[in-house]
């Protein structure tokens, strides 16, 4: 049971940090393309 919450929570939380880091980089972009 361990086992199988683990296996479904890590892309869960994959998913919440790549969206944060695709968040963060449009961020930036905006940031540096308009001043």
């Amino acid at each position: 049971l361990l086992l199988r919450s683990y296996y479904w929570t890590f892309p869960f939380l994959f998913s919440i940090v790549f969206s944060e880091m695709a968040f963060f980089v449009i961020a930036l972009f905006y940031s540096v393309l308009i001043p």
